[in-house]
């Protein structure tokens, strides 16, 4: 998918017939996974699926919906 940042940690990843649902934290930016997402190509369509929150810790906490072409 060619995400590349060592600040995101998945918590729970779902594979669904048409893709795969993930949620976990990233203590930079998840707009910018989502990004990368979108770019790679054999994703056609990304979104979150909730709005982004920040935890304690002052992390993005995101849920993002990813269905393949």
């Amino acid at each position: 998918l060619g995400i590349s940042s060592n600040d995101i940690f998945i918590e729970r990843l779902n594979i669904i017939n048409t893709g795969f649902r993930m949620s976990g934290s990233s203590s930079s930016s998840a707009t910018k996974l989502l990004e990368q997402l979108i770019q790679s190509p054999s994703v056609d369509e990304a979104k979150f699926t909730r709005p982004v929150t920040k935890n304690s810790l002052d992390e993005e906490v995101f849920s993002i919906e990813v269905v393949w072409k």
